[in-house]
């Protein structure tokens, strides 16, 4: 009697397991799916920024009022205005909460958020990362 009774328990205990286990398996497909999801979208909104970045950073306007920024001369109004206006569509895009160019002293020389223009960022990772490579997209 005490044998069938332990054959039952542990049949019903392998039972309960098996069905868990198959649950746990489920459970985990479903996570790796939302996290594959989850990461691609990501990959799609960092690949934009990456784009628009560059898109900056090839923009014959900036590239020409950043080196009279290098030679010490002042860029014409008009150059300087359509530099804010880029930045401003720029930072306007969904997940990009400022765009601005830095000298290569590292002060802002133009930003989205006028409250930045002039301020220090030489020490910045952001910043050292840009000059090592020419230009830069910090995502956190």
């Amino acid at each position: 009697m005490a044998a069938i009774l332990i054959a039952l328990v542990l049949t019903g205990g392998g039972f309960v397991l098996y069905n868990h286990n198959q649950d746990l398996e489920q459970d985990i497909k479903i996570y790796q799916y939302s996290l594959s999801q989850e990461a691609s979208g990501l990959k799609k909104n960092f690949d934009q920024l990456v784009s628009l970045s560059n898109l900056l950073v090839k923009n014959p306007i900036i590239i020409n009022t950043l080196d009279k920024h290098l030679r010490k001369k002042e860029p014409t109004i008009t150059a300087a205005k359509m530099v804010d206006k880029n930045l401003h569509l720029v930072a306007a895009v969904e997940n990009i909460s400022l765009a601005f160019l830095v000298g290569r002293d590292g002060n802002c020389l133009y930003a989205s958020d006028n409250n930045l223009v002039g301020t220090k960022h030489g020490s910045s990772i952001y910043f050292t990362n840009a000059a090592r490579e020419g230009s830069g997209l910090y995502a956190i």
